[in-house]
């Protein structure tokens, strides 16, 4: 849609000069073409009403002058309100009519054709306009509250459209039975991403709602763009299955509410040395609601039994590495001080890590869909975007490398290695000496869904690597750029669900990488799950701008 393509720009809805008829049109053509003030690259402004008086000579500059005036310094919410960005008033937008406010607000009535047809419809218009920001839009309505009221007001036609739309947009081949019916179970070798727990959290009032319906599975489809973007793409059925079924047994039960005051969430500890297997079967053993203190009992059994097999899994995976009986002993002692001492909540967050950290030994970290503990910790800019620099901001370059359609055959070929584009962007980064330290590095793992960068190094080795590396040499060979110092490139990155923009000074404009497609935008990439922009301006990407 076009709707919202101008706002950017300097839209005068309507026009009112009092002149004679001659003065009129010259005036309005000056207008026109006159040099608007803006609010900033991404902020948006909206002013109700600017008026001058002034002679015909002299109103263009008084215009612009009160103009200017009301988006630098205007305070009066009737006639001003600004948006950090689009997608912050996009989701301002969707709360509103979610919550039948928007039609007596002012600066809403350039949608006002939305306010004479059903809420559920004027939001699906508002999401189906703005398919690959989505995951961005929901995660600033979840900020403001507001995800579960949208989502609510969604009905099954609306909601059941959006994923048929998502699903056309990026060529997922999602079949009419993951759609309509309802699954009984899931099995699947499949190596999937962990869910971020804060991504869970997100979502977790969406998800209480009926699991079967179209309003769930449009939230595990864009849960699922965002957490397994890659498997989704070449994977469709089978990821979207999986997630939908998994989530779905968390929702029956699997994860309880620790204390009412508070959406914090207890997983049941359980192996994950398996591949993905769920039924419905599995959720009658699910935690039911009983009070506090049987919930800290059965938790505290599940702790004792997990204490047990990680020191069983722990010795089989560190050979050579024995352990006497004085020292089990030790281990028993510290294990019942730290019972008495920390909460559940504690206790269970140890049991998580450990077991985390067990698991490094046996087995592939991404073995089964888990909802990953760590939160990232980044500087967030005023239009919600996280953002860091870096000096190899040229591997960001690799993804136009990694969407060509030979490279794009050998990652489909091996989901089973590598199941996150990320991941693929690090290994093939590696190949030019990418430097672990930069701080690039802890942004892809945070992608990935590692909690440091150090656990990089446990990722699979990269598919193929002699042809892809062959790919290389025959398509950069001769322009001499496959090396280290296509990575070098000091860059701000900011990033959200949807995007990623890098941001750099415009005299790091190659022009050999412009002839092979190396910086060019790579755009919206399904298979990644974001929209990737270069912006190359005078001082962007700097650390004093």
């Amino acid at each position: 849609m076009t709707i919202f393509a101008e706002l950017h720009n300097t839209t005068i809805a309507r026009l009112t000069i009092r002149a004679p008829r001659q003065v009129q049109d010259r005036v309005r053509q000056e207008l026109l073409q006159a040099d608007w003030p803006d609010g900033g690259t991404e902020q948006i402004v909206m002013v109700r009403k600017l008026s001058a008086a002034a002679a015909s000579s002299d109103i263009g500059r008084l215009l612009l002058v009160e103009a200017r005036n009301q988006i630098l310094h205007g305070n009066d919410a009737n006639n001003v309100v600004r948006f950090a960005g689009r997608l912050e008033m996009l989701a301002a937008l969707l709360a509103d009519l979610a919550n039948g406010t928007a039609a007596g607000k002012w600066y809403w009535q350039r949608w006002s054709h939305l306010f004479t047809t059903s809420i559920s419809k004027a939001l699906y218009s508002i999401l189906a306009g703005n398919l690959t920001s989505v995951c961005a839009i929901t995660e600033m309505l979840a900020y403001r509250r507001q995800l579960a009221a949208v989502w609510q007001n969604l009905a099954e036609e609306e909601a059941e459209q959006l994923i048929r739309e998502i699903c056309w947009q990026n060529g997922y081949m999602l079949s009419e039975h993951s759609v309509k019916e309802k699954l009984d179970t899931v099995e699947t070798t499949m190596i999937l991403p962990k869910i971020p727990q804060h991504l869970y959290q997100r979502w977790l009032d969406v998800l209480s709602t009926e699991p079967t319906s179209f309003r769930f599975k449009l939230a595990v489809l864009v849960i699922a763009q965002e957490a397994a973007p890659l498997p989704l793409h070449y994977q469709t059925d089978t990821t979207f299955s999986a997630i939908l079924t998994a989530l779905q047994d968390i929702q029956k039960g699997r994860w309880s509410p620790v204390t009412s005051k508070k959406k914090e969430i207890l997983p049941t500890l359980q192996s994950d040395d398996t591949a993905v297997t769920t039924s419905p079967e599995k959720s009658k053993h699910s935690l039911k609601k009983t009070a506090l203190s049987d919930l800290a009992q059965d938790a505290d059994d599940q702790i004792n039994a997990y204490f047990k097999r990680v020191t069983a899994e722990e010795e089989q995976s560190l050979p050579g590495k024995e352990i006497t009986g004085s020292e089990k002993s030790e281990q028993v002692d510290q294990a019942a001080e730290e019972k008495s001492t920390f909460s559940l909540e504690q206790r269970t967050a140890k049991a998580i890590a450990q077991k985390a950290k067990a698991a490094d030994h046996i087995s592939h970290p991404f073995k089964q869909i888990t909802l990953d503990q760590s939160v990232p910790q980044q500087e967030v800019d005023t239009g919600g975007m996280a953002w860091f620099y870096t000096e190899q901001g040229g591997v960001l370059y690799l993804l136009n490398f990694l969407n060509r359609e030979e490279l794009q055959d050998v990652m489909a070929e091996h989901l089973q290695q590598l199941a996150s584009g990320w991941s693929w962007l690090y290994r093939v980064a590696e190949l030019l000496d990418f430097d672990i330290h930069d701080p690039i590095a802890t942004f892809l793992a945070e992608q990935i869904g590692l909690e440091s960068c150090d656990e990089l190094a446990y990722l699979p080795s990269l598919p193929e690597h002699e042809h892809i590396q062959t790919l290389a040499e025959q398509w950069y060979g001769r322009a001499d750029i496959w090396n280290h110092a296509l990575l070098q490139l000091p860059a701000k990155i900011h990033h959200n669900g949807s995007h990623v923009d890098m941001h750099c000074d415009l005299k790091y404009v190659r022009l050999d990488l412009r002839l092979v497609g190396l910086d060019i935008n790579p755009g919206w990439l399904p298979w990644l799950g974001r929209v990737v922009n270069f912006h190359f301006d005078q001082g962007g990407g700097s650390h004093h701008e």
